[in-house]
């Protein structure tokens, strides 16, 4: 009940507890255990309170702070909590990343432009062929599976088109060696696109937002297009993306 009159004064002040936390104790299971608990915590209060927001109530400082929160953990979790370090807490550590990717989705309610070309720009920093590289890649691109498409306003479904056709994973003809992360931008948007699918063919299309509508065609068509001529080709991949395909099928059925 509080977090709905005051989310932002509750924000500002988890924040600002987090940032007066110095480092504490050793580096041994027990201590990373406790640090993880407490980021569950704290990002578990921060959906909740992020999800109470006005759509522009977060001032740049809070936001700042919110989404660097999210990518640094996507990023820097093997780093910080090694899985082979430390496997007694991989659950956790596995909790909290997807705790990370809950927030994430929560935050591209309120700026979606700003959470997609920070994904974007984090994703082709990293497209040198490594594997630590890949690593932090293939977390980006996980954390970003409860992405909120906007597909109510022009402007919404605009920037929910432009984000569907930069993600398409055939935008660039697979390599062997990272077909790995085109596995993984496949499941990242079925994910997203998922509740679009499932809403229901009253809710859809919107009205009033022609243009915008048939950009928001063109990009999930193209990925269909794309995805079917390469799974002909390559039928050895078709367990892993044929779920892609029909759930853009699904999409374009909304289709009057």
């Amino acid at each position: 009940m509080v977090a709905q009159h005051m989310p932002i004064a509750l924000l500002e002040t988890l924040l600002r507890w987090r940032e007066s936390e110095p480092p504490k104790g050793a580096n041994d299971a027990s201590t990373f255990q406790r640090k993880l608990a407490v980021e569950c915590i704290f990002c578990s209060a921060c959906i909740r309170f992020v999800e109470c927001c006005p759509q522009e109530g977060l001032t740049e400082k809070l936001w700042s702070g919110l989404e660097n929160f999210v990518f640094d953990w996507l990023i820097n979790a093997d780093r910080v909590v090694s899985q082979v370090d430390y496997p007694s807490l991989v659950d956790l550590r596995s909790l909290l990343l997807d705790l990370v990717a809950q927030l994430l989705g929560a935050l591209s309610r309120i700026r979606f432009t700003s959470v997609t070309e920070r994904f974007f720009m984090e994703s082709n920093t990293r497209r040198i062929d490594s594997s630590v590289a890949r690593s932090e890649t293939l977390s980006i691109i996980n954390g970003m599976r409860y992405l909120k498409l906007g597909v109510k306003t022009e402007g919404g479904l605009n920037a929910s088109a432009s984000f569907v056709a930069k993600a398409n994973p055939l935008n660039r003809a697979p390599h062997k060696r990272k077909s790995e992360l085109y596995h993984a931008l496949c499941n990242m948007l079925s994910n997203i696109l998922a509740p679009l699918a499932d809403s229901g063919k009253n809710q859809w299309p919107p009205t009033g937002v022609d243009l915008a509508l048939t950009l928001w065609y063109e990009a999930v068509g193209r990925i269909r297009e794309n995805l079917m001529h390469w799974m002909d080709k390559q039928s050895k991949h078709i367990g892993v993306f044929i779920c892609s395909p029909f759930l853009l099928v699904n999409v374009l059925d909304f289709t009057p």
